[in-house]
């Protein structure tokens, strides 16, 4: 005798979407991590004024080490600390200054006054007529060192 049995219906399967909370919170959690990663990325990679400031200088003094050319790596430096004071304020107009004028603007960066009343002085006659003083070269290098680390 058959039993009036019917058969075992099985419910339908776990659909695999709408995603539960905790994978969209995973989801979400990656996408902000990975955003994170490529800012931070880009934050140290990005040349900034320091950087490219630090580079020129030491190309500077590349170049005054092969050549020992006193007089041109003065007016390199005179040329780039002036590059640099016009890229950190466009408003004021260093290229046109000069003098002790010139020098106290760059002191302003300092704790001394390294520049109008110390050896930052070169920077008044050296560019403009014959120089090869060596040591004193080099010691400028280390003070424009010096003011591009405060920057």
């Amino acid at each position: 005798m058959e039993l009036p049995l019917r058969d075992i219906h099985l419910s339908d399967p776990i659909s695999w979407w709408p995603l539960a909370l905790g994978w969209w919170i995973l989801f979400a959690t990656i996408a902000l991590l990975l955003s994170l990663i490529v800012l931070c990325i880009k934050k140290y990679t990005k040349p900034t004024l320091k950087k490219e400031a630090e580079k020129l200088l030491n190309q500077i003094e590349k170049s005054f080490h092969e050549q020992g050319d006193a007089g041109q790596c003065v007016s390199a430096l005179s040329s780039l600390l002036r590059r640099i004071s016009l890229s950190i304020d466009t408003t004021t107009h260093y290229a046109g200054l000069t003098g002790d004028v010139w020098l106290q603007v760059l002191d302003s960066r300092l704790k001394e006054p390294e520049f109008s009343q110390g050896i930052g002085r070169i920077l008044l006659h050296a560019p403009y007529q014959p120089y090869n003083d060596i040591k004193a070269t080099s010691d400028l290098i280390i003070l424009c060192r010096k003011w591009v680390n405060s920057l």
